[in-house]
Parts: structure tokens; sequence; C-alpha cells
């Protein structure tokens, strides 16, 4: 999975949580823009193979538990993403 289908998950996810109005969909969306946010600056696209540069950048940018993410996107889109391992 590209770092580009990554965010583009979960900006459909975004999509679905503001249009369903799930509880606590404020925090969720809160949360997700953040990390699309983060991902959208990540400077090393075409390097992105390596995971444990990624979770280091994600770490870096304030995002602590950037594993639960990508299991997230892997129940959602039914995947699994390069960095959930």
């Amino acid at each position: 999975m590209s770092l580009k289908e990554l965010v583009n998950n979960f900006e459909i996810l975004i999509s679905k949580i503001e249009a369903d109005g799930e509880k606590n969909a404020a925090f969720k969306l809160r949360q997700y823009r953040s990390f699309v946010r983060i991902l959208k600056k990540y400077p090393y696209e075409d390097l992105l193979k390596n995971r444990d540069d990624l979770f280091e950048y994600l770490e870096e940018n304030g995002k602590k538990k950037n594993k639960q993410y990508c299991k997230k996107n892997k129940r959602i889109f039914g995947y699994r993403c390069y960095c959930s391992g």
C-alpha cells in the first residue's frame, strides 16, 4: 500500500464518520484529520517501505499510537497496510 492509498483510506473513513454521526465523532475526526495532515507532509514517499522510519516520523509529530491507525486501516478496508506488521 502506498502513502497515497493510506491517506485516501483515512479520508474515506473521515467522510464515513461525518455521514454516520458516530458517537465520539468529533474526537475521532480530529485524530484522523491530524493523522492525515501529518502523513501528507511525510517527505519520503518513495522510501515508504521502512515502517520504522514512518513510525518515528509520526512520533516526532505527536502521534504516539500510530500502530492503532494502521490496524484501523486493516479492519475497515480489509487488507493490511505496510505499517501493520
